[in-house]
């Protein structure tokens, strides 16, 4: 679905924004994470994934890009200075069943 943005007074919250998606793009899509990177947005959603930025000043599509990530990996995370990582149940015979993997996912900047 859409993304909004919300101002908070007192006990009530109120639309102030919202982030148009690209044309080519379902809105149906659930969103996995949600990452500021500088002066981008990056929304990362399912089904694919994809990977969607937006221009935090503008509120502008700056482009998407579909995800390759390991068979397994499906949960997402940013690291403090904005680097998105897809996680997944690490494997082999090392590992324990607690252990997880992390793939550093590239900047978007392709269209779907």
């Amino acid at each position: 679905g859409s993304i909004f943005q919300f101002r908070r007074t007192g006990a009530n919250l109120r639309p102030v924004a919202e982030l148009q998606l690209p044309p080519n793009i379902s809105h149906e899509l659930e969103w996995l994470l949600l990452s500021v990177r500088g002066d981008e947005l990056v929304g990362i959603a399912s089904p694919g994934p994809v990977a969607i930025t937006w221009s935090l000043a503008t509120g502008q599509h700056l482009g998407a890009q579909r995800l390759h990530s390991p068979v397994g990996f499906s949960s997402w995370c940013a690291g403090g200075g904005g680097e998105l990582y897809s996680m997944g149940s690490a494997n082999g015979p090392d590992t324990d069943r607690h252990t997880w993997g992390l793939k550093s996912v590239p900047s978007v900047g392709m269209q779907v």
